[in-house]
């Protein structure tokens, strides 16, 4: 046993300076990696500066610990096996970061794994198929990765015949000293690595608690390790594959049965009606296509909705689904709206341009599994506001469905003003400025910005909204536009104005007849107007659907 022993750490020993070259190259690699996120991602920083510490101590103990694993394999052939594996891995994740970062602006992490979240095969295979690169670019990033490969091993074979050609010449102190310098440096690397690599960890769990991960801080396979970890988190928390509780035809009964018709729902996040023209005439003529609507007739407006709650999660299910607001049961314990329309008689989809996965989402992806088709145009897990390169809302449009020989429920989920509003327009969008953000609130100049910048996305939604009703004007439709969640603080979070208790939580709702609904149903208009003669809140749309397509329910 202690001769077995021995002759191990003899083979360490001797393999411990015969792969210094695969230290080198690792390091190489992933320094390479480094540099092409940090001058695509962050400009701000150079490489070896503070802010970029975490970056290197992960890629120091990433390198440390492939380059210490082979050593350790006494047998020739799997220690191969391994060298050659870690270097393709690595490799690999390079080589995708290039595809990824020069693209979508965005690092190997949840990127990969969100096709796997995608609603179809032709989703994820588009997400890769749409990648388009510099070839020029590309062929310098692929000499750089041979020359970081090869680079190491090729000055590792001329030591190594230097080494032979010397080996008589070499004086007796000196040949003790290559004896011992192995052993030493083994250790040292060794040590090293478990430094490193604790600090790594506790680090790492520190940031998972948290729930918010910069991915671009961490070293490739660190990347790998923590985007799936996070992701299997975030899938379980938010129950992708659940449906709430099923409606039944002895529970839902139509008193009477329209002709083939849409029943429309919009859902924007964060649009605020305090900060839209049609709503509030101090604003900036932001919404021209509802103000002019309004003023022809086929859209209505209400006054005095508010949301269903300040949470987002309990705002969606209280919306969506018939459990009574502030409910102390569980929201999926009711059925959702989607499951009432089924058997009803409607057909029923789901169309998103939000995550798939994010805080305050969590309830929409058991709402969309409810729905007898679905589609995610936004193929991102979370949210990541470090990246520019987000669907924008008007994706969704590629994927309306036409009125057939079944009346049809959809919602448009669209990701309104949430997450970084800088990155939820295009630029032609970008109508107002600092300069013609009215406002009799002194602001500052950054203030002034954001202020003009919402400004722009209420907009876009217009406009948005405008070609939602060009598609369904020659439909029998009924259109609603809403906002989930209003502004509950007691200073607006763009305008910095005081927010009344009266107006907390307001939120917007436009509704729109097409001609052919009103054909077909001439009493809904009126039906309508008589909603904006008392408050109310978006827990009531439920019934407020079911109302208007003759539907009664019975729990």
């Amino acid at each position: 046993m202690k001769k077995a022993l021995f002759n191990y750490l003899q083979g360490v020993k001797a393999r411990t300076p015969q792969l210094v070259w695969l230290l080198i190259a690792m390091l190489a690699i992933l320094t390479l990696n480094n540099l092409v996120l940090r001058s695509l991602l962050s400009k701000s920083a150079p490489y070896l500066s503070r802010e970029n510490l975490p970056l290197i101590w992960d890629t120091l103990w990433m390198a440390t610990l492939l380059y210490v694993i082979p050593i350790l394999i006494p047998h020739r052939i799997t220690r191969r096996v391994v060298l050659i594996t870690e270097l393709v891995l690595v490799s690999a994740v390079h080589i995708m970061d290039l595809y990824l970062v020069s693209t979508y602006q965005m690092p190997y992490c949840d990127a990969i794994a969100t096709p796997i979240f995608a609603t179809n095969s032709s989703e994820a295979h588009g997400f890769f198929k749409s990648l388009r690169l510099d070839m020029p670019f590309m062929l310098r990033e692929w000499g750089k990765l041979l020359l970081a490969i090869f680079l190491p091993l090729g000055i590792s074979w001329l030591i190594t015949l230097a080494k032979d050609a010397k080996k008589g010449l070499l004086h007796k102190r000196i040949t003790r000293f290559q004896k011992y310098s192995s052993t030493i440096l083994f250790i040292v690397v060794l040590v090293g690595a478990h430094i490193l690599g604790i600090g790594y960890l506790r680090k790492t769990r520190v940031v998972a608690r948290d729930g918010a991960i910069q991915y671009s801080l961490h070293a490739p396979i660190a990347r790998l390790y923590l985007s799936s970890r996070m992701l299997c988190q975030n899938a379980k928390h938010c129950a992708l594959d659940y449906r709430p509780q099923q409606a039944t035809p002895q529970e839902v009964t139509v008193d009477s049965l329209l002709p083939p018709h849409n029943v429309v729902l919009v859902v924007a996040e964060d649009i605020y009606p305090h900060l839209m023209h049609c709503y509030n005439p101090i604003v900036s003529d932001n919404t021209p296509t509802i103000d002019s609507l309004l003023q022809a007739g086929p859209l209505i407006k209400l006054d005095s909705v508010y949301s269903a709650s300040d949470n987002a999660a309990l705002a969606a299910a209280w919306t969506l689904s018939l459990c009574p607001k502030d409910s102390p049961n569980s929201w999926d314990t009711y059925p959702s709206i989607y499951s009432i329309f089924r058997v009803a008689g409607y057909d029923s989809y789901w169309l998103d341009n939000t995550p798939r996965i994010a805080h305050g989402l969590d309830v929409y992806p058991p709402l969309a599994a409810d729905c007898d088709d679905l589609f995610f145009t936004n193929l991102r897990a979370d949210d990541q506001e470090w990246t520019n390169i987000i669907p924008y809302d008007d994706a969704v449009l590629n994927r309306l469905k036409p009125l057939k020989d079944q009346s049809r429920l959809t919602t448009i989920h669209l990701m309104g003003a949430r997450s970084n509003i800088w990155w939820r327009i295009p630029e032609e969008f970008y109508r107002y400025n600092r300069l013609s953000a009215n406002t009799d609130i002194n602001l500052s100049g950054d203030a002034l910005d954001h202020l003009a910048q919402y400004y722009n996305v209420v907009y876009y939604q217009d406009d948005l909204l405008k070609r939602l009703i060009a598609y369904y004007q020659d439909t029998p439709t009924i259109l609603i536009f809403c906002s989930p969640v209003g502004v509950y603080g007691e200073w607006h979070p763009y305008s910095g104005d005081q927010v009344t208790p009266e107006t907390r939580g307001q939120v917007p709702m436009l509704l729109y007849l097409s001609p052919a609904m009103q054909r077909i149903s001439p009493t809904l208009r009126n039906q309508l107007l008589q909603l904006n003669t008392k408050r109310h809140n978006l827990s009531d749309l439920p019934q407020l659907l079911m109302r208007l397509s003759g539907i009664k329910v019975s729990l």
